[in-house]
Parts: structure tokens; sequence; C-alpha cells
């Protein structure tokens, strides 16, 4: 059978983002920040952790600095939790908004960029990483781990 050609990284990316978007746009900030009994982390930190993951490989991967930054290192890395969030973290609004952005119009945003290098290649999960293109591929990995925890925290917030 062959392979659809249309569906790339970047088409599948933006997918899954404008799915999470329906299920999430209109939670309230208490419910998207609420942390339910036997979990770590909440709606609010998965999302910042998603974008963190995203424009942290698609910037600063480049050599670049991130486009916006509202405390992502200090929020949304791994081993972060809402534990550690203070009065500046980020709204949920805010994050929704970026979330938006950053997956949406992908190939006219980065698609002339698909062959560029990093300025910081990595090796991960036997496989290394050497272009933004092979990182896209990487990103949807990283969004499809998070995509069941996101659905678990919405059916535990929501009470379904």
């Amino acid at each position: 059978m062959p392979v659809n050609p249309t569906i790339d990284a970047l088409s599948v990316l933006q997918g899954v983002r404008q799915d999470v978007l329906g299920r999430i746009q209109s939670l309230s900030e208490t419910e998207a920040l609420t942390v339910p009994a036997g979990f770590r982390n909440s709606i609010h930190w998965n999302i910042g952790h998603l974008l963190h993951v995203q424009l942290a490989h698609w910037f600063v991967r480049r050599g670049l600095a991130l486009p916006v930054d509202p405390g992502f290192r200090k929020y949304f890395r791994e081993g972060k939790s809402p534990a550690d969030y203070d009065a500046e973290v980020p709204t949920f609004g805010t994050l929704v908004g970026l979330y938006r952005e950053y997956g949406s119009d992908l190939h006219r945003k980065f698609g002339a960029l698909l062959a560029e290098p990093l300025s910081q290649p990595f090796e991960y999960l036997n496989t290394r990483y050497a272009t933004l293109a092979d990182d896209a591929y990487l990103l949807v990995f990283h969004e499809g781990e998070h995509f069941p925890m996101i659905n678990r925290l919405l059916n535990k917030v929501l009470k379904k």
C-alpha cells in the first residue's frame, strides 16, 4: 500500500492540536489549574509543557531566541509541576492562545524551515535528530504521550 504523501508530521501535529483545543478551550482557569487526587500535574501544566518542548526544539535547537517565553523553563520543563508555580505563572488563556498559534498554519510558518539543521542535534530513543523535520516527528510522539493524560485530567476535572 502506498504512503499518503499529504500526511506529514506538521499535519499530524496540527491535527492533534486542533483536537486538544476543542477539548480544553472552554475550561475555566480554575479547572485548568486543578490537580486531581492521584495526579502530579494539571491540564494547564501539560499545555505549558507541550509549548515549552515545541518552542525549545524549534527555536533554541536552531540557535534562536524563543519568540515568546512566559516562563516556560521555570514552570513547564520536565520535573516541574504546579507545586512550583508562583504569582507570575502565565494564565491558562495565555497558554491556550500560544498553543493555538503554534499549532495552526504550521506549513506556512515552518514548512520552508524543515531542512534547516539543528545547531544542537541530539539523540533520543535510539534516533538522531538533526533537522527541524526530524524534530517535527519527535514532537508528534511527544504530543501523543501527553494526549491521553490530558484526556484523563479532563475526565477527572469535569467529572465525566
